[in-house]
């Protein structure tokens, strides 16, 4: 688990946090955001979706097992029914390696490439938020009546890497 989580935005934005108000983004935001911007950072083009290649695959009905027909060696994408409206509240994740002593004092050290990347992400980002029991937010926000969480954390993969190949 993180040793702590940091929001960045806007003050009144993270205030509001701090007052115990979330504001969840539909997944779309974030897949808008990478398709205007053309980069991976604030925007995510597979939200909620996984790449997959396949050196081939039979299809089958779900319910009655007919056979459907067959995909040739390709990367298909897989997504969560209505993954478009899931609403994503997002926090950066930092461990251990992130914490240091320097001459005695217990200090966030964050490398300069990193906050170069969040400013070019969050342009409007002003203010952070570090929150520094992160179970604890977890729990209080698992807590909230009539709704189902998913916490974790997100792992990028270079899905053209992994196979050691590019896709078709």
């Amino acid at each position: 688990m993180a040793e702590f989580f940091i929001k960045y935005g806007e003050k009144e934005h993270l205030q509001q946090i701090v007052d115990g108000k979330l504001r969840f983004t539909p997944s779309q935001t974030y897949i808008k955001i990478e398709e205007k911007q053309h980069n991976k950072g604030q925007g995510d083009l597979l939200e909620g979706r996984m790449k997959i290649k396949i050196e081939g695959a039979r299809m089958y009905h779900p319910e009655t097992n007919e056979y459907l027909g067959t995909l040739p060696k390709s990367t298909v994408v897989i997504s969560i029914q209505d993954v478009s409206n899931m609403p994503i509240f997002c926090l950066s994740y930092y461990g251990e390696e992130s914490i240091v002593d320097v001459e005695g004092l217990t200090t966030i050290d964050i490398d300069a490439e990193h906050i170069d990347g969040v400013k070019k992400d969050f342009l409007k980002a002003t203010h952070a938020l570090i929150l520094f029991e992160p179970e604890k937010f977890i729990s209080s926000v698992e807590k909230i009546e009539g709704k189902h969480f998913v916490s974790g954390e997100i792992k990028y993969y270079d899905y053209d890497m992994m196979l050691g190949s590019k896709a078709p």
